[in-house]
């Protein structure tokens, strides 16, 4: 298993940095994972990614602030025949409520 790639979100413009994000987790194939590097917690961008891409990926923090957030997002290996989410419901919920209002996620950095 190769080393997870960081992308060190402060150095993006703040309109590019979910696109590019996206961009990085589009990019891994199943079990590959990259590491965000960020100066506020990107919890939103959690629930976006789960809005937008389903449950895919795994979460983990590495470092949780108060100045910098580090988290590991792991793309999984999807069972094509399994219907079973592994995500708490109330995040599926919320993400299914924030992709049906249209919420457009924005870093005010």
């Amino acid at each position: 298993m190769k080393t997870p790639q960081t992308l060190d979100v402060t150095l993006i413009e703040p309109r590019l940095k979910h696109p590019t994000i996206f961009e990085y987790f589009d990019a891994l194939v199943p079990d590959e994972s990259f590491i965000i590097d960020n100066d506020h917690d990107p919890k939103p961008l959690y629930y976006e990614l789960l809005a937008e891409r389903g449950d895919i990926f795994t979460w983990d923090y590495l470092e949780k602030g108060p100045e910098r957030f580090k988290v590991s997002i792991r793309k999984n290996k999807v069972d094509p025949n399994s219907s079973a989410s592994g995500a708490p419901s109330t995040d599926e919920q919320k993400a299914q409520l924030i992709k049906e209002k249209g919420v457009q996620f924005r870093c005010g950095n």
